[in-house]
């Protein structure tokens, strides 16, 4: 371990400089490793709760997901991926956005300047024409709330379910 740290080291002088910014910016290069690997090992915890004698804790795992459930997932993480996609602002939005930003820095430098007030205003009036949700998008926004609304129902009953089977769900008492 001793020599891939030191060949770690040389690869970082060799790449970062060995001044005081190539130490700075190896040991974040380092620290950003570390995150990464320390992310990955506490990825399965989800709770840590301190028990006092006589306290219980129960843990209870949710059925497996069934093939309609997972269709609907696909078609949910499809459907946010869309509506992500359609909620970024355009180019066209962007200079929309930057020249009216400019025109009113503008006109407040001018106070008295109404042609800088009326550009400021005519170009307000475009940026909100182009920012005006869309029948897709709306469509896009309402086809996500009712994949989640579903999604989650047909959890509920999942869960449900389980408690009607003689089986009981899997659980683990701690004392």
């Amino acid at each position: 371990m001793a020599i891939l740290a030191l060949l770690r080291r040389h690869a970082m002088s060799k790449v970062f400089g060995e001044g005081a910014s190539g130490v700075v910016a190896a040991s974040a290069l380092a620290w950003l490793v570390e995150q990464i690997r320390e992310s990955g090992e506490r990825s399965h915890v989800l709770d840590t709760t301190r028990l006092v004698p006589g306290e219980t804790y129960t843990v209870r795992t949710r059925p497996p997901m069934d093939a309609a459930e997972r269709r609907l997932t696909g078609r949910y993480e499809k459907a946010s991926k869309a509506l992500a996609a359609a909620s970024r602002p355009s180019g066209r939005q962007l200079r929309a956005a930057s020249a009216l930003s400019k025109a009113q820095r503008r006109a407040d430098r001018r106070p008295d300047d109404a042609a800088a007030a009326h550009k400021a205003e005519v170009l307000g009036e475009r940026f909100d024409r182009l920012t005006v949700v869309s029948p897709r998008h709306r469509a896009l926004i309402d086809e996500v709330d009712r994949l989640d609304r579903e999604l989650e129902a047909r959890r509920e009953a999942a869960i449900r379910s389980q408690r009607l089977h003689r089986r009981p769900p899997e659980s683990r008492r701690f004392f």
